[in-house]
């Protein structure tokens, strides 16, 4: 079984890195997905150890799953609710994300003494209230009678940080969210930045802060280097080695033949795990001991062969563990390989691993 190696000391590190860019901001943890794939049990834990108090996920039942790791912490459902859920939000003491006036009012209909966050559309046309619905709650606010536990947006090209839609989100968001403010007559906090938010700059920061990919040892640019420290280090264990010769082939569809005499190893694991053929035909080349180890073939459902000729023979013996992924920008690395995204890279990862989790102050 393959080993996916977990640091929850550089992920809190990585969030008080973060909190630290935007003092005085309150800064939350996106934990959806399963934390971006790592484990939300063990993550959401984590993050609170080190300050964390509030956590985004996306479905309801994420966040059932989350509160008996949580007791106290403030959690926000993205998706909001539908009919019929409001019962499981207050069971378990539940904010939601309200994205449009029906959700609002599904909400109100709980008696208004409950909380819940409001998220107006800055451009991205994804999730949140129009301009129109907007207006209508600056020109009726007794329509959301419930306390506002926060007024959101989200950028739509943040990890670019000369896109000109960055500028306009956040201006649109600070006339929006200062406008419902002044119809509430309340000072509610604002919240716009995700990771890359955070990194845009004071500007984008508001009230609270929401970083997701940071946490987890992604680069939240498309371009500079990662300010953040690798999460994550994946191994495959080594199942058996054989040498062969031209013309042999290797693996399904015999695509790939050997040039030479070529020691091959197989690993333990396959795009089952979520290490997709994308990684293969050349795209991504794992090292062993410094000595490059090239995938070919097709990766399989739980199998990947490696050219191992240029490795020393005990660093792959059968049962040895090879490094697939790791490095401090090992995950950036494997996207811009792969042409997948972090964000696609670390949720694509597979219950199989043996998740090992390293903390030295849990």
């Amino acid at each position: 079984m393959a080993d996916l190696l977990i640091n929850l000391d550089a992920l809190k590190r990585n969030y008080l890195k973060l909190a630290g860019m935007a003092p005085g901001a309150l800064c939350a943890a996106a934990v959806k997905a399963d934390a971006y794939g790592i484990g939300a049990d063990r993550a959401g834990p984590a993050l609170w150890r080190a300050g964390c108090r509030d956590f985004f996920v996306a479905h309801l039942e994420e966040a059932v799953a989350l509160r008996p790791h949580l007791p106290k912490a403030r959690i926000y459902v993205l998706h909001g609710p539908a009919e019929g859920e409001s019962a499981a939000y207050l069971a378990h003491d539940l904010i939601p994300v309200l994205n449009s006036l029906p959700q609002i009012d599904i909400w109100t209909a709980t008696g208004g003494n409950h909380p819940a966050v409001i998220h107006v559309d800055t451009g991205m046309n994804r999730l949140g209230l129009g301009t129109d619905e907007v207006a209508e709650l600056i020109d009726n606010p007794d329509r959301a009678p419930f306390p506002v536990a926060l007024i959101m947006s989200h950028l739509a090209c943040g990890d670019e940080p000369g896109h000109e839609m960055n500028a306009l989100q956040q201006a649109r968001f600070s006339v929006l969210g200062e406008a419902l403010r002044d119809s509430r007559k309340e000072a509610i906090p604002l919240s716009l930045a995700n990771s890359a938010g955070v990194l845009l700059g004071a500007n984008y920061h508001f009230d609270m802060l929401r970083p997701g990919i940071g946490l987890y040892g992604g680069n939240p640019l498309t371009e500079g280097d990662n300010p953040l420290e690798p999460v994550i280090s994946l191994q495959a264990r080594v199942l058996q080695t054989r040498e062969v010769r031209p013309p042999a082939a290797v693996g399904y569809g015999a695509v790939y033949r050997v040039s030479g005499p070529t020691q091959l190893a197989t690993l333990d694991v396959g795009y089952a795990d979520g290490f997709l053929r994308a990684f293969g035909e050349g795209r991504w080349v794992p090292e062993i001991g410094g000595h490059k180890a090239p995938i070919v073939g097709r990766i399989s459902m739980d199998m990947t062969i490696i050219d191992v000729s240029a490795a020393p023979p005990e660093l792959v013996a059968p049962g040895m563990a090879v490094p697939l992924i790791d490095g401090v920008d090992g995950i950036d690395r494997a996207a811009l390989a792969t042409g997948l995204s972090a964000y696609e890279l670390l949720t694509l990862l597979g219950h199989r691993y043996k998740r090992s989790y390293v903390e030295t102050n849990g």
